[in-house]
């Protein structure tokens, strides 16, 4: 089983700059590793996440619920997953993600 370090937070906080930095240390220290962003919008697992973010089911944010929200999110990190990265993470490597679950947990919270 591999091992997954996760950059979490919120739109602006220097995530992509973070995860760039370590990406660069550990290039530099030749250690393998595969990185992900989530959502992955360039996948169709994605779909839902975009026509929401695009305001397709509505201009309030509560307009979706956020168990439903949340949902779009779940589906889009599971088909990465499997798609992209399980038999990297299966197989013992280092999976450097920008993003997992926790800042869609956080945006959805407010809702509730």
């Amino acid at each position: 089983m591999g091992k997954l370090i996760i950059i979490e937070g919120l739109d602006g906080c220097g995530k992509s700059t973070q995860t760039a930095l370590l990406e660069k240390y550990l290039d530099d220290k030749s250690i393998s590793f595969k990185k992900i962003k989530l959502p992955d919008y360039d996948s169709p697992s994605s779909t839902l996440v975009n026509m929401y973010l695009g305001g397709e089911f509505g201009s309030n944010a509560n307009d979706v619920n956020a168990y439903a929200a949340s949902a779009f999110y779940a589906v889009d990190r599971f088909a990465s997953f499997k798609l992209k990265w399980k038999k990297e993470y299966d197989n013992g490597e280092l999976i450097l993600a920008d993003r997992y679950a926790t800042s869609n947990l956080i945006y959805q919270m407010e809702k509730i």
